[in-house]
């Protein structure tokens, strides 16, 4: 009887799982991103928020396949040409997810980071790395600013260039402290698509995600079985006397 071919793999695999090759992370690595974006990478418009008010636009997007693992969001602020005054502004950046993909309102916050407005009015995207996170059904991702200072900050960044997504990009704020933790306290008056308040567009707010890595251990089951049965078919070609 012919030993199988695959003996050198299936010891390369065995091997390979104890010395860490298979783990999660480094298959992670591996696999490609999916960018969840609608924007063109442009801004035609800040859309501002008043002193004393806390502001918060997000998108939403259905989860793909091979992409439930949220790892980073991506914001952009201001526009092009604006003298706004945003870098250094305290931001929050926060990931919900949304399981029944309906109104968004009742999404559940999965990962917040605190961080800061960089490379505002150039159109560049800041990347915001977070916890992978895994998420089902619908995600939303948003930007909180809480607006301390005295003056109209124009720091949200909105593509009105056609063709856009609508019913994607949403708003709220309040006028004393916004809770990230439910979304419904915002006053209905004060929340809504941007459609709703005659800003047709989407924000430049984007997300990464990557494939679930599968646990470490199907890679070992799968080179230990290789390895037995290798074994096994030695035996049966070279049976003891």
């Amino acid at each position: 009887m012919n030993v199988p071919c695959f003996r050198a793999g299936a010891v390369a695999a065995a091997l390979a799982c104890f010395t860490g090759y298979f783990t999660a992370p480094d298959r992670a690595a591996r696999a490609a991103d999916i960018t969840y974006s609608y924007d063109d990478g442009t801004s035609e418009l800040g859309v501002g928020i008043d002193p004393g008010e806390d502001s918060l636009w997000f998108s939403r997007f259905p989860v793909q396949s091979a992409g439930e693992l949220i790892t980073a969001i991506s914001v952009a602020y201001g526009r092009p040409g604006s003298g706004a005054l945003l870098n250094g502004l305290p931001v929050t950046i926060l990931l919900y997810e949304d399981a029944d993909g309906g109104a968004p309102w009742n999404a559940v916050l999965r990962q917040s980071v605190s961080a800061t407005v960089a490379n505002a009015n150039t159109n560049i995207l800041n990347s915001y790395p977070i916890p992978g996170t895994e998420i089902h059904g619908t995600l939303l991702a948003a930007a909180l600013f809480r607006n301390t200072t005295t003056t109209n900050r124009f720091i949200a960044a909105l593509d009105r260039t056609e063709p856009h997504v609508s019913d994607a990009s949403f708003y709220g704020y309040t006028v004393d402290d916004l809770n990230v933790n439910d979304l419904s306290t915002i006053p209905e008056t004060q929340r809504g698509t941007i459609e709703s308040i005659n800003f047709a567009g989407n924000w430049l707010i984007r997300a990464t995600g990557q494939p679930v890595p599968e646990p470490a251990g199907a890679g070992c089951a799968l080179g230990i079985a290789a390895v037995a049965a290798v074994v096994r078919a030695r035996r049966l070609t070279n049976p003891r006397p």
